[in-house]
């Protein structure tokens, strides 16, 4: 592929701004002024939109194929799940509809489609039950956080620390310090993956759990994740799945069912939800049995009337 610069003829334009018609003098001191033109590219404005384009088709894509681990830039859907966003039954339902009469009824369908994801996520991930409450990837890793600081405090156990690899995503620590624990870094072997001895070194009884993204950020699966978990839960710590790299295990295995306790879903990444200010975000946390009686109300279960 060419670059756009040897797409360049000379004296071609793409587009050419009119000069202004208001009697401005602006003197530009010498020292930043350009003694020669800028040398860029001279390309016709369907020559610029081409090779924007192609360069954007050598790149992953929602639209185009499955991206191998989480990205947050990946963060534009495919155009039906827009339109299955904007059904009545989702965009003009009023949030106060639960507190007026008739309201339980009116939202009967909504609950159920939050019944149902949850009951997928849990299939898919090996997690009891989760909140759909955070309204993002990192709120979602703060609920996480809190839930494991809500276990221990129930149980009276005296935790100080957080254990996070040095390729953890910088949220990890951040979150950590605003729950009120410390930070404990576990450098990388020369694999690439957190050092299992350096761990075993820098644990103690004080660890109040390990945050995790497995994948990490170099895209290589831990296979020592059983042996961690076990120096982890030894201390009566948790384990904490950042759901960033998700996609690269779903399907193969299940964070649950390999030793972790507590995981949040960057939904943006590995499903079709608008990322940031385009909103609304949405970070599932789900957990394993143990901690279910911490995550935040509302659940919504089912009646035996199916309702």
């Amino acid at each position: 592929m060419q670059l756009i610069f040897e797409k360049s003829v000379c004296g071609r334009r793409g587009f050419e701004v009119s000069k202004s018609d208001v009697d401005i003098k602006v003197t530009i001191p010498s020292q930043y002024q350009r003694e020669e033109d800028c040398p860029l590219p001279e390309v016709s404005e369907l020559d610029v939109v081409r090779h924007y384009t192609a360069l954007s088709q050598r790149n992953f894509s929602i639209d185009t194929q499955f991206y191998p681990l989480g990205s947050c830039s990946m963060k534009y859907n495919p155009k039906f799940t827009e339109n299955v966003a904007a059904i009545d039954g989702f965009a003009n339902l009023h949030p106060l509809l639960p507190q007026l009469k008739q309201g339980e009824k009116l939202v009967q369908g909504a609950l159920e489609v939050l019944y149902d994801m949850e009951q997928l996520l849990c299939h898919m991930t090996g997690m009891d039950r989760f909140t759909m409450q955070p309204l993002a990837g990192a709120h979602g890793e703060l609920t996480g956080v809190m839930i494991m600081a809500a276990y221990h405090k129930s149980k009276g156990n005296k935790k100080k620390y957080v254990i996070v690899p040095d390729s953890a995503h910088g949220t990890n620590p951040a979150t950590v310090a605003v729950i009120g624990y410390e930070t404990i870094s576990v450098a990388s072997d020369a694999n690439g993956v957190m050092d299992l001895g350096e761990l075993k070194a820098k644990i103690n009884d004080e660890v109040a759990g390990l945050m995790l993204t497995s994948p990490n950020t170099l895209g290589i699966f831990n296979s020592d994740i059983d042996k961690i978990a076990e120096i982890v839960h030894a201390v009566d710590g948790i384990m904490y799945y950042d759901g960033a790299n998700l996609n690269a295990i779903l399907g193969r295995c299940r964070p649950g069912d390999i030793g972790f306790d507590v995981m949040h879903i960057n939904t943006h990444k590995t499903f079709t939800t608008p990322h940031g200010g385009g909103g609304p975000g949405a970070g599932p946390v789900g957990v394993t049995e143990k901690l279910t009686p911490y995550l935040p109300i509302s659940l919504i279960d089912r009646k035996e009337d199916g309702t």
